[in-house]
């Protein structure tokens, strides 16, 4: 199961209530199959939103057995924001995917592509 999201990014009520429902609305497919949940969370990793979701999820760039990457941050606002915040995260469900390496797609190609950088990763799913 693959889910993407994009939560509020202006209040961290809406946002807090979003990742409830989400949660809510995968809590069984988190516990029979293997599961990602990825995106924009539009919150840093000291947030409850991010402690909400780390409780029944493994984040990428923490449990990857190598991180690959150079920056540490996603979102840098096309290098307005230098430097950047972590608001995007690749979560997956660890019982049931091993997560072998983690990056931060920070390459620009002659200029920005956005104004996050992609996550990318290799995944097994057990």
């Amino acid at each position: 199961v693959i889910a993407n999201t994009h939560l509020d990014h202006s209040n961290d009520t809406v946002r807090s209530a979003q990742i409830k429902v989400l949660l809510k609305e995968l809590g069984d497919l988190i516990a029979e199959y293997p599961l990602f949940l990825t995106g924009d969370f539009n919150t840093q990793p000291s947030s409850t939103v991010y402690d909400a979701v780390a409780v029944k999820l493994a984040d990428a760039s923490k449990t990857a057995a190598e991180n690959k990457s150079t920056i540490n941050h996603t979102f840098d606002n096309y290098g307005t924001k230098n430097p950047g915040i972590t608001i995007d995260y690749c979560f997956y469900n660890n019982k049931k995917i091993a997560a072998f390496w983690f990056t931060i797609a920070n390459e620009q190609f002659g200029g920005y592509v956005s104004d996050h950088y992609a996550i990318v990763g290799e995944f097994l799913l057990k």
